[in-house]
């Protein structure tokens, strides 16, 4: 994440979306974890740049939220405030 380009960054976008997809409680446990050393900031844009537009965005924060509620309802909080996040990378659009 510390190189991107523009062929990268489009890849990393993609990379990003799919892992908070498949693995979101994962994610979430280890946003303050010191030794992943989560750049959310980056993480919120990359995906922010997948995802694209609201529309986009309301069908995979809905998917996302469905697997934080079932298998990982206490981190909900966080996803909240990733998901702002990520909705914020798309105003710029």
């Amino acid at each position: 994440m510390v190189v991107n380009d523009g062929a990268l960054a489009e890849y990393m976008a993609s990379v990003c979306k799919r892992y908070i997809e498949k693995y979101p409680c994962e994610f979430l446990l280890h946003l303050d974890d010191k030794v992943s050393k989560i750049d959310l900031e980056k993480w919120t844009g990359f995906i922010g740049f997948d995802v694209y537009d609201k529309d986009s965005f309301q069908k995979f924060a809905l998917e996302i939220d469905r697997k934080v509620k079932t298998d990982c309802s206490t981190r909900k909080l966080d996803w909240d405030k990733v998901k702002v996040r990520i909705e914020e990378k798309l105003e710029d659009k």
